[in-house]
């Protein structure tokens, strides 16, 4: 477990990226940032979905990358 001080520094981290992500985006969206934004919000639901409810399940997480390589495969 991280201590409390810990936590505040990965915060401030995750705040900067988030920040950078964002500064990114409308750079590359330029004129057209309200269009854009339609894929921005459904990009951030989608990283919401995966990091909340994926990642705290490991055997959710395997058969998403299990079904994922058997797309890949299929595929090919």
């Amino acid at each position: 477990m991280l201590k409390k001080t810990d936590q505040w520094d990965v915060r401030i981290l995750y705040a900067g990226m988030i920040a950078l992500m964002l500064a990114v985006f409308v750079w590359f969206a330029g004129d057209r940032l309200l269009e854009a934004s339609v894929f921005l919000s459904v990009g951030a639901v989608y990283a919401f979905l995966v990091v909340r409810v994926v990642s705290r399940s490991f055997r959710a997480f395997t058969v998403m990358l299990w079904s994922r390589a058997q797309g890949v495969s299929a595929t090919l």
